[in-house]
């Protein structure tokens, strides 16, 4: 069986983006989805939604936090093993 990706890899989105666009994003995808270059590119490459609604700031702020641990994780991981 093929695996399909059906939405970027957003494990390095921090060394692509400030974190102010991605809590933009998360707080305001609909507006991102129309105005922004890279969400507007990102959506018509992949098929699949963005995601689910984020309530409130905290959860945008959490989910930050979630990426900025994982990229580090992901970074000091390759570099053990490379």
């Amino acid at each position: 069986m093929e695996y399909k990706n059906t939405g970027p890899d957003i494990s390095d989105i921090l060394a692509i983006k400030k974190p102010e666009w991605v809590l933009n994003f998360l707080l305001n995808k609909d507006e991102m989805l129309l105005k922004d270059s890279l969400a507007i590119r990102t959506r018509k490459k992949y098929e699949a939604n963005c995601g689910s609604l984020i309530a409130t700031k905290n959860e945008a702020l959490e989910i930050l936090e979630y990426l900025r641990i994982y990229q580090i994780w992901s970074h000091e991981f390759n570099a053990l093993n490379n």
